[in-house]
């Protein structure tokens, strides 16, 4: 067998990479920029429409939620995690510094206006 000499170079967002001192790629790696809300719905068992938000973002969003037409919710159970920063953790001396909390929201024809904070996570059933 050969013996290889490699080597990566990395100057910001740019890796280059070779192979017996011969450039083999150059990649420059772009910035991640989180979406301003991550989001999905689906139907339980029970019918009842559940949504989940991701705010993932360092801004407040404010949310407006439809509910398809004819849906007859009158009540939405919010459970969410916010006022958090992204590296806040639980820990054996503070266990409950990171907990979900519960409100609820009444739905106005078939519609709410969710406030989903920065860095926070929002489940939202619709009864």
């Amino acid at each position: 067998g050969r013996l290889y000499k490699a080597e990566i170079q990395v100057r910001g967002n740019e890796v280059v990479t070779y192979i017996d001192g011969q450039q083999l790629h150059r990649h420059e790696c772009k910035s991640w920029q989180p979406k301003p809300l991550y989001y999905s719905v689906v139907k339980d068992a029970e019918d009842h429409y559940i949504c989940k938000l991701v705010n993932a973002t360092d801004k407040d969003r404010q949310v407006r939620i439809l509910l398809p037409q004819g849906a007859d919710c009158k009540e939405a159970v919010i459970e969410y995690m916010d006022g958090y920063l992204p590296d806040e953790r639980n820990s054996y001396e503070d266990p409950q510094k990171v907990i979900p909390r519960m409100k609820n929201m009444a739905v106005s024809d078939g519609e709410i206006i969710y406030r989903s904070k920065a860095y926070s996570l929002g489940v939202i059933r619709f009864l």
